[in-house]
């Protein structure tokens, strides 16, 4: 299973493959402009997650999640945001009763 965006010519630009993920770890890709920002991104380890936030610019987003049956369980999930920025962000993976799972977070610019 990989993740990938799809370009204006009509082929795909791949992102990243699920097993490349390391077990435990989240990673991410978003793209943005003034208009706002798409985020994409895949979770793989041992506890089924049961959300995942993202933060940037003051604002707590949380994303969709597709949760597929497998061990290591994964979920691959996005967002949209029509007013954060791609400066600095806070991905948050979150297990049952809130308890976080894992993080990646990127300062801002100053």
């Amino acid at each position: 299973m990989s993740l990938s965006t799809p370009k204006a010519s009509g082929s795909e630009e791949r992102l990243m493959k699920v097993a490349e993920v390391p077990g435990g770890k989240v990673s991410a890709t978003m793209t943005g402009d003034a208009t706002g920002t798409v985020w994409a991104g895949v979770y793989r380890g041992p506890e089924r997650p049961a959300g995942v936030t993202l933060s940037a610019g003051g604002r707590t987003t949380s994303a969709r999640i597709v949760t597929l049956p497998g061990r290591p369980g994964w979920v691959a999930f996005h967002a949209y945001d029509t007013r954060a920025g791609t400066d600095g962000f806070t991905i948050t993976v979150l297990g049952a009763g809130g308890t976080v799972l894992a993080s990646q977070a990127k300062p801002g610019e100053s």
